[in-house]
């Protein structure tokens, strides 16, 4: 153990993944709480509305484990079967400073890049130059990097969290397998099996596809399996089972109903390490096919998983791109696996090290800025919430922070993966976000806190009424202001437009105001 030490200190690896944590601590102290962060910050409790319909409410402030672990009970019940992940969020996001997050997290990146590399390259094979690559392609070429590693607090715990403890379980399934012949004690048998019921209750669009893959290489491997890596696949499958076979889940399937989602294929060719490694595998397959047929061979579990991930992700459930992590980071390991197959010469490894490194400190540097800016507006943001007296709230700031990056000729790199939207601040969950942020800012005291969040100033978007831009909509009055369409008019009851939604709806001088994400055409 000591010799590995030693090894690893001399070639580089350890001084690296230290490097790597620092550079990830730097990044994710400017952390950027979201809508999710706001709402897990409160106890989740249900109750009926007036027409007898089922709500969730969130009237009490997190101030315990506790509190958390009563709130996903409910909600494992009747809303999300990710008891784990969302209690952990909960405990964090209610109880905990963002400071000590950050720690953690970084922690957490740790174990996460250190068990992705090992995966990669194999624990003989690491190496400073190798070490550079995987921390290149972890930064540059995940979906939505930056916004579910050093994000939010829930899409951290939601995806690196559950990436980082399933590689970690892929690597103790492949200790197991390795040391077949030897005695395991039954204490690490328990431990490892209590963490693997833990990993594979933790996020349903890593454990469905993990649970496939270790099924189809046991039956593979059947005669060679000892008997502490079917202990580990019986523990992972009912971790699964929990999560997957929650109740909520099938609360939500009744209420949103069932589409195939055939985008998803679509949206997987946009994330560049799936489409790189795919190109690259087809390429290789007709040049050296050998090298393609031993990779998916000694991968099974993994290619199992990306299989059947895809389609649990097309056929049942699907969100956003970050439900893709999973499929994401597999791939990763097969395009590193392919990469260090086919490049063997040391020199152009070292030359391509050096070339990704360059790559990844022309993104780190302009993220770092932009991070340090959005959370410097956010704050300002909470600070002018505590003190307002109007309760009306200018995100501006925040857009034009967001504008440089949205047009800058570094996109999609900055634009895709790097930058927190602001834009959802306005534009998404607007009867709930105001009263969430004003429960989060004063810990459920004020729900009224805020009145709503707007783009400008109030004062600006009145003014904007007086100008030649001004329009008639249904009666009210109206105007384009950004990306939105703003309406206004004397009667409250009266401001308001068959067929649309306002994102926010607030009162100024004595009129009523509705904003419209989007621009409205006239009639």
């Amino acid at each position: 153990m000591k010799e590995s030490i030693i090894k690893y200190f001399k070639n580089g690896v350890l001084p690296f993944v230290l490097l790597s944590v620092v550079l990830f601590y730097l990044q994710d102290q400017w952390l950027i709480i979201n809508t999710d962060d706001f709402a897990f910050s409160t106890i989740s409790e249900f109750a009926l509305d007036d027409d007898g319909n089922q709500i969730i409410i969130h009237d009490r402030p997190v101030t315990s484990f506790l509190d958390a672990v009563k709130s996903q009970a409910a909600c494992y019940m009747k809303y999300n079967g990710r008891f784990v992940v969302h209690t952990i969020t909960q405990w964090f996001c209610g109880t905990k400073t963002e400071g000590f997050f950050v720690i953690i997290n970084s922690l957490v990146w740790a174990i996460l890049f250190l068990s992705f590399s090992m995966l990669a390259f194999g624990k003989e094979k690491l190496s400073l130059a190798n070490l550079v690559i995987a921390f290149s392609v972890l930064w540059l070429l995940m979906p939505n990097a930056l916004r579910m590693f050093t994000g939010a607090v829930s899409s951290a715990v939601n995806y690196m969290w559950s990436g980082a403890a399933n590689m970690v379980v892929l690597l103790l399934f492949n200790w197991l397998c390795r040391n077949k012949d030897k005695s395991i004690p039954l204490i690490t048998t328990l431990l490892i099996t209590l963490f693997s019921l833990l990993t594979g209750s933790m996020q349903e669009s890593f454990s469905i596809g993990i649970s496939a893959g270790l099924i189809v290489y046991a039956i593979i491997h059947y005669k060679k399996l000892p008997r502490a890596a079917f202990v580990l696949i019986a523990a992972y499958l009912i971790g699964t089972a929990l999560c997957a076979f929650a109740p909520a889940n099938f609360v939500r399937s009744d209420q949103l109903g069932h589409v195939i989602r055939w985008h998803v294929i679509a949206d997987l060719l946009k994330i560049p390490v799936f489409s790189l490694t795919l190109i690259l595998m087809v390429a290789t397959s007709f040049i050296r096919p050998a090298i393609v047929l031993d990779i998916i061979k000694s991968n099974i579990v993994i290619v199992v998983s990306i299989v059947v991930n895809l389609l649990f992700a097309i056929f049942v459930a699907y969100t956003m791109a970050w439900q893709l992590t999973c499929i994401s980071l597999f791939s990763a390991i097969l395009l590193l696996q392919l990469y260090h197959r086919l490049i063997s010469n040391k020199a152009l490894k070292i030359g391509i090290a050096c070339l990704a490194a360059c790559c990844t400190m022309l993104v780190y540097v302009p993220m770092y800025g932009y991070r340090q800016d959005v959370w410097k507006a956010q704050h300002q943001m909470m600070d002018e919430a505590l003190t307002s007296k109007t309760g009306l709230i200018s995100l501006k700031q925040a857009f034009e922070i967001d504008k440089k990056y949205a047009n800058s000729r570094l996109a999609p790199i900055l634009w895709i993966y790097l930058r927190n939207q602001v834009t959802p601040l306005v534009s998404n969950d607007q009867y709930v976000l105001p009263s969430m942020l004003s429960k989060y800012l004063t810990h459920c005291s004020n729900p009224h806190l805020i009145q709503a969040l707007l783009p400008d100033e109030a004062q600006v978007i009145a003014d904007a009424f007086n100008s030649d831009e001004k329009f008639k909509l249904a009666g009210n009055e109206a105007v384009y202001f950004d990306a939105y369409t703003v309406i206004r008019n004397k009667d409250s009851n009266s401001c308001q437009l068959e067929n649309h939604v306002p994102c926010q709806s607030w009162d100024y001088d004595g009129m009523s105001y509705q904003m419209f994400f989007g621009r409205i055409p006239t009639e």
